[in-house]
């Protein structure tokens, strides 16, 4: 095995703010300046190929005082497509600020042309530390001096590149993360990866799937007599934190609207006459609602006298159904199947996952650690207040970007529910790394808002082009 550390490199670590714009923004942690450096090893593995792991060391100055390790990674060859790839593993227990400089991205921005316009710029998918740890590796001689042939140089560029390869270049996964600002939480977490997927070598473009991403949640304002509507996921400043790509699994889903019998005797009728009367035309409007009611007492008076008195008398002793024991009559009950409102529905998704190899057990971990974190209650710093935990998107998928047309379209989602069983096959068993050999995970998520009718017009202006919601 041949080691090689890096020299430090200074790296400054940016500022962490809230607040939404510059007027309200307040600085939380301010920006400060640490020195890395990166170490390789490079091995070989049981069945022969070369492999290279990396090291990530944080100092606190260039004399190299108090070295911590921050990450590691490897490279490693996909059984599927046979391609070298690579994973960065942050350490546990990472303050905010390194945990960012390592896996935040700064996505696409708008870079302003001299002759007016603009053009989108890629920047890079991985924080500023990964990227400063890249460029040592390529640019140090020592480093790249481990390598004797081309496999073993391709397998030192993939610990040298981004740290997890993502297949798509979609919009989504590029977005800015500077504009997932910290309004859902002084202490939340704002950032996890985008490119999660099960199985790894899942192919979005072959195969239906089912996408769930995660956002900061939004609340909704006051506007007179109506709540505004919420921005939709996706839509302008709302772009995903966390992101996962599965198979579609028996996908279901179940309309609902409340509906109730509801009775209103006579006596109800009267009262409520009276009254609706009284308040839309006064104390005229009353009196001819009263004198009306007598009428309609003079038309069956010896059957309203005898209802009467068996009422008033039930209500003094307390017996029930004295009329129909003594008249064999009951008060017309008027019973009518009302509407009482609309209804949310909720998803029940149910997923085993079992891990073939080292990378996809880091991954089923990246996966229920994501949803298991961004589930939870958000605090403030102040511990005076918790905010509203992340919300969803779920989206069918078909050819890895469109959404399906003959599966059901959910709308923005709450996570109720995600239960984990590490031992899915009935008896825990672990690989050699400490993974269960499999996992059961499930899923409940519940609509934050009931379906309406223009719900569906509004996607499609009613071409049934859509089975919709």
């Amino acid at each position: 095995m041949s080691v090689v550390t890096s020299e430090p490199t200074p790296v400054k670590l940016r500022a962490i703010t809230s607040g939404t714009s510059v007027r309200n923004r307040k600085t939380l942690v301010p920006a400060k300046t640490v020195y890395t450096a990166t170490k390789v090893e490079k091995g070989v593995t049981a069945d022969g190929k070369v492999q290279y792991a990396t090291t990530i060391i944080q100092y606190d100055n260039a004399n190299k005082d108090n070295p911590k390790t921050i990450a590691t990674g490897y490279s490693y060859v996909d059984p599927t497509s046979g391609r070298t790839k690579s994973v960065l593993e942050p350490e546990a227990g990472l303050d905010e600020q390194t945990r960012r400089a390592l896996t935040t991205a700064h996505g696409v921005r708008n870079q302003n042309l001299r002759g007016g316009g603009t053009t989108q710029v890629d920047a890079s998918m991985y924080g500023d530390i990964a990227r400063v740890s890249q460029q040592q590796i390529k640019q140090s001689p020592e480093i790249q001096a481990l390598t004797q042939n081309a496999s073993q140089q391709e397998s030192l560029d993939a610990v040298s590149g981004p740290p997890r390869e993502s297949e798509t270049n979609t919009n989504e996964n590029v977005n800015s993360l500077e504009a997932a600002a910290s309004v859902a939480g002084d202490k939340a977490r704002e950032q996890y990866d985008l490119n999660l997927r099960y199985p790894i070598d899942i192919q979005p473009s072959l195969q239906d799937t089912l996408k769930i991403s995660v956002y900061k949640f939004v609340p909704r304002q006051l506007e007179g007599l109506s709540i505004a509507e919420r921005e939709k996921p996706g839509d302008g400043n709302r772009t995903p934190i966390g992101a996962v790509v599965l198979p579609v699994v028996g996908p279901k889903d179940s309309n609902k609207v409340g509906w109730g019998g509801k009775p209103m005797s006579a006596i109800d009728i009267a009262a409520s006459d009276v009254a609706l009367s009284g308040i839309t035309g006064g104390v005229e409007g009353a009196i001819g609602a009263v004198k009306e009611i007598g009428s309609d007492i003079q038309s069956d008076s010896g059957n309203v006298k005898k209802g009467l008195a068996a009422f008033f008398a039930g209500q003094a002793t307390g017996v029930q159904g004295l009329l129909s024991r003594t008249e064999g009559i009951i008060v017309n009950p008027n019973l009518e199947l009302l509407f009482n409102g609309p209804s949310l529905r909720s998803f029940g998704l149910s997923y085993k996952m079992s891990p073939r190899n080292e990378p996809e057990s880091i991954m089923i971990k990246q996966i229920i650690r994501m949803f298991k974190q961004s589930m939870a209650a958000q605090r403030s710093t102040s511990n005076l207040f918790l905010k509203t935990p992340n919300t969803y998107r779920l989206q069918y998928l078909t050819g890895g970007t469109t959404e399906h047309e003959f599966l059901p379209k959910i709308k923005e989602c709450a996570l109720t529910s995600f239960n984990v069983n590490y031992a899915a096959d009935g008896t825990y068993a672990t690989f050699g790394n400490t993974s269960p050999i499999a996992y059961e995970l499930q899923f409940t998520f519940q609509e934050l808002t009931p379906i309406f009718n223009d719900d569906y017009t509004e996607l499609d202006q009613d071409a049934d082009t859509r089975i919709g919601f």
